[in-house]
């Protein structure tokens, strides 16, 4: 789009020297012709510049880029609508769940709150858990948690490839359907935990014992191994 918009620029300078040449030689109608041609010139350039303008993105506030391969995106083509980064503020974050279809239950008697954040390296934090989508689904929401985004969650190609338009999120789904859910951290938290990083969730039921916790969970991990 810059190129073609230079390239009118100087075919503009080119026609206003024939222009005044034309005036010159009192080639009166030539000169005519030329001036329309002109006007022509000035009225696309006018498009080009406003559909230039329109590719700058420019952020409303102050933040942190947040993205994955961003330099992969340098000279591609990209899908109108299609996201390309996240602009964050460090100090306001949230994490975003995926839990099992099998923790649903536990995850959604839990809402409002407080529930374990294991950080890698770090002491445990706590946090209240926020929303909880009310379905499960294959769609993940962000490829980081996926183990080919460097995620622990398994995931294969869902046959979306040759779809034309498709998200990178879409080329993926779960093996089995999970919930989506959020985790509101304070200000103080948000600043702890970089953005991006993986971190594991837990949550007790009320008035669960920590014996029943550790049954509960046997339980549970010889269900889904069957």
């Amino acid at each position: 789009l810059q190129f073609e918009l230079d390239d009118l620029r100087l075919t503009l300078e080119e026609s206003r020297l024939l222009c005044r040449m034309k005036e010159l030689q009192s080639k009166p109608a030539e000169s005519l012709a030329e001036l329309e041609r002109i006007a022509e010139l000035n009225k696309r350039i006018f498009e080009k510049e406003e559909q230039l303008a329109q590719l700058i993105v420019r952020a409303p506030q102050r933040g942190h880029v947040i993205g994955r391969n961003l330099d992969a995106l340098l000279g591609r083509y990209l899908q109108e609508g299609e996201q390309i980064l996240i602009l964050g503020d460090e100090s306001r974050k949230q994490l975003q769940l995926s839990v099992a279809q099998d923790d649903l239950a536990m995850f959604a008697a839990g809402i409002g709150q407080e529930i374990k954040i294991r950080v890698p390296n770090q002491a445990a934090i706590s946090a209240p858990l926020t929303t909880l989508e009310p379905q499960a689904g294959l769609q993940p929401k962000h490829l980081s948690l996926c183990a080919i985004g460097g995620g622990p969650i398994p995931v294969r190609e869902s046959g979306a490839n040759s779809r034309e338009g498709a998200s990178e999120t879409d080329r993926y789904e779960y093996l089995a359907p999970r919930i989506a859910g959020t985790v509101k951290l304070t200000e103080a938290q948000s600043q702890e935990l970089s953005s991006g990083q993986l971190v594991t969730v837990w949550i007790r039921p009320h008035q669960e014992t920590v014996g029943m916790h550790f049954y509960n969970v046997l339980i549970r991990n010889r269900l889904r191994n069957l």
